[in-house]
């Protein structure tokens, strides 16, 4: 006859979501609180472990999801134990932004395949000799490694390769910080035992603009997409998940109802609610140029080309950069053939130009006349003889924000085409007006005013001068 115990097994290697439920107070004190989207997220993540098993190609993953939503538990503390059920010698790798919080979840999973409970049911045994919170083995094969996002992973691979929280939410709109991250989140990419099969699963709740999400979104190509607001918007992720919402508006209405949610926004302010729990780092903030408006290219043919700049002061930390941009147009289209962002003094800029007037052969110069504009203006038509003209603003609607809502339906209706490589500016653009810096767009936002808009007519023709 089959014992209680017998069937129960049977369940959980059946079922992630069982096995979760079963052990969820092993590894946590706290109520296990169901919700609809627990045993999705699961079904999913099930499904990744069961291919990697089956050798099959599977796609990388992002979630993002409010904090409080079970999250850890699910990816970071009890996969790892449910996958080892099924094939021992699995190695997961989990990165976190502190070497704290990702042994912390290391060592749940560490105490749950330890427990009695685990042991009763399954004959996973921890090597002894191999073993720390961050590190340790089974006697198949399977692995566990822990590292923050500044540790070493040199010579380690894993199958499963998790980054839970790469950012902390107080350090996230340290730019500084925010590169670490996104650092971590490259070198954790190359850590996959087999490029086809492994799986790098990076979960996060929104934080900034310009965040680990924002890179992935930007940047990753064959990936999913799971993105969970607490209140029903357009940023949910399977579209066919929308119609799982309670009463069609709540993610978790124990977690995260009204009352919740009011307190979370008193506490975090405007800006952080919307980005940690609506997803949303640009709503009510920015936003105002979206991802999915710019189409990409890979090569063209163009009769000619422009040179538009937006220059500055001087190079020092606080200061905006030189940016400078190179456009086709074609018909009603226009192409950015390359976008450069460098912090330059004076005569470093003029340097620059010249060098990119050689390389490109542009057939007009576009330079804003603030800051040293009006001196290179002056500088390149009188000394170079090149083709040169001032963009001057003032007065209402002058600003770059009503500039950008003027130009806006240029990039929404498809007319405006970027280069893949062009990710920082990529995320300059979702991120504007709300990120730190703006020269790439406020650049942009010229060549559409310039070369799309009808403001180019009076260009007074100079000699072009190469060497």
């Amino acid at each position: 006859m089959i014992s209680l115990l017998q069937l129960q097994k049977e369940l959980n290697n059946r079922s992630y979501y069982e096995f979760v439920k079963y052990f969820w107070n092993i590894v946590d004190t706290s109520k296990f609180i169901d919700c609809w989207y627990i045993k999705d997220l699961c079904d999913i993540l099930q499904e990744i472990v069961l291919k990697n098993i089956r050798k099959e190609k599977a796609r990388d993953l992002l979630i993002n999801i409010p904090p409080g939503t079970s999250k850890t538990m699910i990816v970071v503390r009890l996969l790892n134990a449910w996958g080892w059920t099924i094939s021992p010698k699995l190695k997961f790798i989990s990165c976190s932004y502190s070497d704290e919080l990702a042994e912390e979840g290391s060592m749940k999973t560490k105490e749950l395949v330890l427990s009695e409970e685990y042991r009763a049911m399954y004959s996973v045994k921890i090597k002894k000799n191999r073993s720390s919170n961050s590190n340790f083995e089974n006697y198949k094969g399977g692995r566990r490694i822990a590292v923050g996002i500044k540790g070493s992973l040199t010579s380690r691979h894993g199958d499963i390769l998790i980054f839970d929280d790469p950012e902390n939410p107080k350090m996230a709109h340290s730019e500084a910080e925010r590169k670490t991250s996104k650092q971590g989140l490259s070198t954790l990419s190359t850590r996959k035992t087999d490029a086809l099969t492994s799986v790098t699963i990076v979960i996060q709740q929104r934080l900034h603009p310009e965040d680990v999400s924002s890179v992935i979104l930007a940047t990753w190509k064959d990936f999913d997409h799971i993105s969970l607001p607490a209140i029903y918007n357009d940023n949910i992720k399977p579209e066919s998940w929308k119609e799982k919402y309670i009463e069609g508006k709540y993610l978790n209405k124990i977690r995260l109802g009204d009352e919740a949610l009011e307190k979370l926004k008193a506490n975090l302010g405007s800006r952080d609610y919307f980005a940690q729990i609506m997803q949303d780092p640009s709503d009510e903030q920015g936003g105002l140029l979206k991802r999915d408006w710019f189409k990409f290219f890979d090569n063209i043919e163009y009769k000619e080309c422009y040179m538009i700049i937006d220059t500055a002061q001087e190079k020092k930390e606080q200061n905006d950069y030189t940016a400078i941009g190179i456009f086709a147009k074609i018909g009603q289209y226009l192409y950015m053939l390359e976008m450069y962002n460098l912090k330059l003094e004076y005569p470093e800029q003029k340097k620059k130009i010249i060098k990119l007037q050689n390389q490109w052969e542009c057939r007009c110069i576009y330079i804003e006349k603030k800051s040293n504009g009006n001196a290179l203006i002056q500088e390149l038509k009188n000394e170079y003889g090149y083709n040169v003209k001032a963009i001057e603003r003032s007065g209402k609607g002058s600003d770059k924000v009503s500039r950008a809502n003027a130009v806006s339906p240029k990039i929404e209706g498809g007319f405006c085409y970027i280069r893949q490589h062009h990710i920082d500016f990529l995320m300059q653009a979702t991120a504007f007006p709300n990120a730190k810096y703006d020269d790439m767009i406020d650049v942009f936002i010229s060549a559409i005013e310039e070369l799309l808009m009808g403001k180019n007519n009076n260009i007074i023709q100079h000699r072009q001068v190469l060497f």
